[in-house]
């Protein structure tokens, strides 16, 4: 009777076990997957940082020559609104990936990525698109439509 109990407790810990190292890789994979979506979200806000910061991409540096060659600040923005397509599309995956797995915490924390990524898209393309006076004009304009003072 006791070896009877004995191993009848040795399944329900060897069961335990299973589902913790079960628990344990599930884990480690919504990790690796929550840190590519960081990587992914904090590389674009480092970029758009530095082209905020200097008018310029953050890895290029011209020099007075090349004034020419240099992008408009309008020209910056239209290729970081390609690049967010990008993340945008990519996050979706991650999105699908979380879905498919119900990771429900990751479907909440890339949902919110991927929402506020689409929103300011919309905000950058509408400053693009609107501003006929340049994006300084654009986002000091008063919401009732009066100029500002």
């Amino acid at each position: 009777m006791a070896k009877a109990w004995w191993e009848a407790e040795i399944r329900i810990l060897e069961r335990r076990k299973a589902c913790i190292d079960a628990e344990q890789q599930v884990l480690e994979d919504g990790g690796a997957t929550w840190q590519q979506v960081m990587t992914l979200v904090t590389d674009f806000e480092s970029n758009l940082r530095g082209i905020t910061k200097t008018g310029t991409h953050s890895n290029a540096t011209r020099l007075d020559k090349d004034k020419e060659n240099v992008p408009s600040q309008e020209e910056l923005i239209r290729g970081q609104l390609s690049r967010m397509n990008e993340i945008v599309a990519e996050l979706g995956q991650h999105m699908q990936l979380a879905e498919s797995k119900r990771w429900n915490l990751l479907i909440c924390a890339i949902g919110a990525e991927l929402e506020a990524f689409k929103e300011a898209h919309s905000v950058l393309k509408a400053i693009i698109d609107g501003a006929s006076g340049g994006i300084v004009e654009h986002t000091l304009k008063d919401p009732r439509g009066a100029a500002p003072k």
